[in-house]
């Protein structure tokens, strides 16, 4: 005879939960985007500093200044995110899981705008008439490791470059990484309020100090033991895009059982619009 157990009811939820993750981007909304985007790629326009001239002698003929015109180059791409539910699987599960699939897409894909930004901050840009050039951050935009994580004397660095360039005081930003927010909270100017009046941290995380907003995200690069922060002004990097991120739920009708698709993308590319506008700071992460 088989033991009651057998015939106890086994419950499920009928809600699907997401597991721990990024929940979309953290970057796009520190950063200029513009969302007109056409065509393959786009350029877009900029103009660099003029000196002044200054009149020395009666009926002087005007000196006309150097044209100082520049452009950068953005080339999109197309992040995507597609899931198939069957109707079996629905029937399976006993819950309808297409909300909460989006969602996990919409993130995917929020996660992946992230990437291309870090990308753009650090890496090569496409500048020129053509955008056949490449310029790469140059190393006076770099701090260096030197055996060290984030420390109080890098962010005073990072902050003296753009100083240095007169990079408007507002609207910048430190990305960091969850080691060097421990490597912050052992540094007592930034904990103490014998050192700063306006709390740097609120509820153990970095929220403004020494005029950086402060973004932690774990998918800044990594190579060896060098984790690689990036200090900016919003306009130094440019997301572009076409429109926003969009989803669509539609039943399949040329497969069996017409399963439901939950797809979501956006067109989107990014670019360094400035080097001064940019700081790398690479910190020992062991």
């Amino acid at each position: 005879m088989a033991e009651i157990t057998t015939a106890f009811k086994k419950e499920f939820s009928d809600t699907l939960y997401l597991t721990v993750q990024q929940s979309g981007s953290k970057l796009m909304g520190a950063v200029r985007h513009e969302t007109d985007f056409t065509g393959e790629a786009k350029f877009y326009n900029q103009y660099g500093e003029d000196e002044a001239n200054e009149k020395t002698t009666r009926h002087q003929d005007i000196v006309y200044s150097a044209d100082d015109y520049s452009r950068r180059m953005v080339t999109p791409k197309l992040p995507y995110w597609s899931k198939l539910v069957d109707k079996e699987d629905e029937i399976s599960m006993g819950l309808d899981p297409k909300s909460a699939l989006m969602s996990a897409g919409k993130y995917a894909i929020g996660r992946k705008l992230d990437d291309y930004i870090i990308t753009a901050l650090r890496g090569t840009s496409k500048t020129g008439a053509a955008g056949a050039t490449d310029t790469i951050l140059p190393a006076a935009q770099k701090v260096a490791v030197a055996a060290a994580g984030l420390t109080l004397n890098k962010i005073l660095e990072a902050a003296e470059k753009m100083n240095e360039a007169e990079v408007p005081e507002d609207e910048r930003y430190f990305i960091y990484g969850a080691k060097q927010l421990t490597n912050l909270l052992k540094i007592t100017e930034i904990t103490s309020v014998d050192f700063n009046t306006q709390k740097a941290l609120t509820n153990g995380k970095m929220v403004s100090f020494l005029g950086f907003n402060w973004i932690m995200s774990n998918r800044l690069d990594k190579t060896g033991t060098s984790r690689f922060c990036l200090a900016y002004h919003r306009m130094g990097i440019l997301l572009a895009s076409a429109g926003g991120l969009t989803g669509t739920i539609d039943k399949v009708i040329g497969k069996v059982g017409q399963p439901w698709q939950i797809y979501a993308d956006m067109y989107a590319g990014a670019t360094r619009m400035e080097e001064e506008m940019v700081v790398e700071v690479a910190c020992l992460e062991s």
